[in-house]
């Protein structure tokens, strides 16, 4: 009834705080761009990314994020189109997640310029790997046998976020750099660099601030005199002394 617009979960006060979030500032320059993780394990891992990016990052923690999205769409900017970038599980219900996420957000008011699924394919992992960490999804419909069949590995098989990786620690950086490969050239780093250098100015105190001026100013205005001096005594009709033959100054 939520989904249909008959009522929202705020007007019966309920509010989905149980699902991880880290949004962005709205004055953040990729402040339009959201990362949907499908599970806490694996936003834990990439959620490094936000403070990083100064991008938003939302953990689905699974089905079912209505109240979640209804939280996002009062959040957001509700003037801006956002980017909306899916890390799922390469599975049937990992596709199926992400596709119910992006149409719930724009049914529940998100106004999403751009959905892309950043893949985890059979391809990141080494043979070694795909022998160990695939795994046999439940085919609970005619949908997941048709995935299986045309997506799946030997048509069986899929792969789970944190099959990425050797370790614990390697896991967490090779999905980062999974999601900075699929979006790094769309960040802004020159224009997060002058944003913060020139919020780093802004901070200094006044008084430090003139007297840095009046240091440099003083410095410029010693060099200029003893440059001008230089070229003086170098002209024609001037004495070592410094006098003017013609008007003896």
């Amino acid at each position: 009834m939520v989904k249909n617009g008959e009522f929202t979960y705020s007007d019966l006060n309920i509010i989905d705080a149980s699902r991880e979030r880290a949004l962005a500032d709205a004055e953040s320059v990729e402040a339009d761009k959201i990362l949907f993780v499908e599970k806490d394990s694996a936003y834990l891992k990439v959620k490094p990314l936000a403070d990083r990016y100064e991008l938003s990052v939302v953990s689905g923690s699974g089905w079912q994020a209505t109240a979640l999205i209804e939280d996002l769409a009062r959040e957001l900017d509700s003037d801006t189109e956002y980017t909306l970038y899916l890390l799922t599980d390469y599975d049937p219900t990992g596709f199926e997640i992400a596709e119910d996420f992006a149409s719930r957000s724009e049914q529940l008011g998100v106004s999403l310029d751009e959905v892309r699924r950043i893949e985890i394919n059979p391809e990141h992992l080494s043979d070694g790997q795909l022998e160990t960490q695939r795994f046999t999804p439940p085919a609970q419909s005619e949908a997941d046998r048709e995935w299986l069949e045309t997506h799946g590995i030997e048509g069986t098989y899929g792969i789970e976020l944190e099959a990425i990786g050797e370790d614990l620690q390697s896991k967490g950086e090779a999905l980062q750099r999974l999601v900075v490969d699929e979006i790094g050239d769309e960040i802004d780093e020159h224009e997060r660099r002058k944003r913060t250098l020139q919020q780093a100015v802004n901070e200094i105190p006044e008084q430090a601030t003139n007297s840095i001026v009046e240091s440099i100013v003083g410095d410029l205005r010693r060099e200029l005199v003893s440059r001008g001096r230089e070229m003086y005594l170098d002209a024609p009709g001037v004495h070592e002394n410094g006098i003017d033959d013609e008007t003896g100054v």
